[in-house]
């Protein structure tokens, strides 16, 4: 699942679109004209937003699971979806920001992100920064089902038919350590066929 309601009762949401900005900067120069974007567990709903306001030409879907995100979502003009949208199925640019490290099978996840974002579009993750077993071991992670590190995704990058751009780590350090909290990932769909052996 993602965010649901008492996860986000238990965070004060303070509207706060800095992040999603700093990315929505770094990302503008691969959004193509009247470009198709999805904000992925989108939770407060920041990027779909200021992706609406930036870019009145795009399609703007966000999905979760939040009653929260919906309402803010569709008063920026983007479209609010529980779960995958038909209506979005040639995605320029998937975004997912701190939510698939919650999604039930990660497998699944890639393949239908695979099926549906368009050969040369791009894929943006942004994860916890697992770069250790010290971090992941020390640190709470919890509503997290799977944790992540750069060699993960490229993994997953070749088994589901992106080619694996680059990542950079970015935030302020985990507690009692020097690495920084996020890993920042872009992928580009090549149009290869998917891997027959999806499994870990």
């Amino acid at each position: 699942m993602f965010y649901q309601e008492q996860y986000w009762q238990e965070k004060i949401i303070v509207n706060d679109d800095s992040r999603a900005r700093e990315h929505f900067d770094n990302l503008k120069d691969i959004i193509p004209p009247n470009a198709c974007v999805v904000d992925f567990g989108c939770g407060d709903g920041q990027f779909a937003i200021v992706a609406a306001k930036m870019r009145p030409d795009a399609r703007i879907l966000a999905i979760d699971k939040s009653d929260m995100a919906a309402r803010d979502v569709r008063a920026s003009g983007a479209k609010f979806a529980e779960n995958w949208s038909a209506d979005f199925t040639a995605i320029d640019l998937l975004y997912a920001s701190h939510s698939v490290e919650h999604v039930p099978d990660i497998n699944e996840f890639f393949h239908e992100a695979s099926s549906r974002v368009s050969v040369d579009g791009y894929f943006f993750l942004e994860v916890p920064n697992v770069a250790n077993i010290s971090i992941c071991m020390g640190n709470g992670h919890v509503p997290h089902t799977y944790m992540f590190s750069e060699d993960s995704f490229r993994m997953m990058a070749r088994r589901f038919g992106f080619d694996f751009i680059g990542a950079s780590i970015a935030g302020k350090p985990w507690p009692g350590s020097d690495v920084l909290w996020h890993l920042r990932v872009l992928l580009r769909r090549n149009g290869a066929p998917m891997s027959a052996n999806r499994q870990f």
